[in-house]
C-alpha cells in the first residue's frame, strides 16, 4: 500500500497517481525510484487517470448541450423571455462556442438548458442526473480552458 500524490497537469484538470514505495520496498530495493517517464508515458498515465466513465459522462454531457444549442429555435438572449434578474446585453448569443462564452452568458443559457432538457420520452431528469450532466459540462470547460475556465457551479464567479 503506497501514499497518493496528486498533482494538476497545465491547461488540464487532470489527476496522476503516483504510487510511492512502502519503507518495506524500499529496504528491499537498491534504487527508491521509478525510470523516468517519456512524453508517451506520461500521457497514457494522464489519460487512464481520469476513469472511462468519467469521460463517457463529460463527452454525453456536451453532446447533449450541443444538440439543445444547435436544435433551439431562438438563439438570441434579447427576445428571450426571462424570468430571473439579469442583463441580457451581457449574454452573448447561443450560437458561441460554449467554450468561449462568458459567465454570464453560460449562466443564462445553462438555466434555459437545464429547464428545457428531458429524456427523449419527454419526462423530467432527476436532479442527480442534472447535476452530473452540469458537471460534466464543467469538466468539459476545464479540459479546454485549464485554469481559465469559468466556474459554472461556484456562485462568486462573476467574470
Amino acid at each position: 500500500m503506497g501514499i497518493k500524490l496528486y498533482a494538476r497537469k497545465s491547461n488540464l484538470t487532470r489527476v496522476l497517481y503516483f504510487l510511492l514505495l512502502t519503507e518495506e520496498d524500499m529496504a528491499s530495493c537498491s534504487r527508491a525510484f521509478r525510470k523516468p517517464k517519456n512524453v508517451e508515458e506520461e500521457r497514457n498515465l494522464i489519460e487512464n487517470a481520469i476513469p472511462k466513465s468519467t469521460r463517457a459522462v463529460t463527452k454525453w454531457s456536451v453532446k447533449v448541450l450541443v444538440e439543445w444549442q444547435n436544435g433551439r429555435e431562438n438563439k438570441n438572449p434579447a427576445i428571450e423571455p426571462c424570468a430571473f434578474t439579469t442583463d441580457k446585453s451581457k449574454v452573448q448569443r447561443l450560437d458561441t462556442d460554449i467554450a468561449t462564452m462568458t459567465a454570464e452568458s453560460l449562466n443564462f443559457w445553462l438555466i434555459k438548458f437545464v429547464e428545457e432538457l428531458c429524456k427523449e420520452n419527454g419526462e423530467r431528469y432527476p436532479a442527480r442526473s442534472l447535476y452530473s450532466i452540469v458537471c460534466g459540462i464543467q469538466r468539459f470547460l476545464e479540459d479546454v480552458n485549464g485554469v481559465d475556465a469559468v466556474r459554472i457551479m461556484d456562485k462568486n464567479e462573476h467574470r
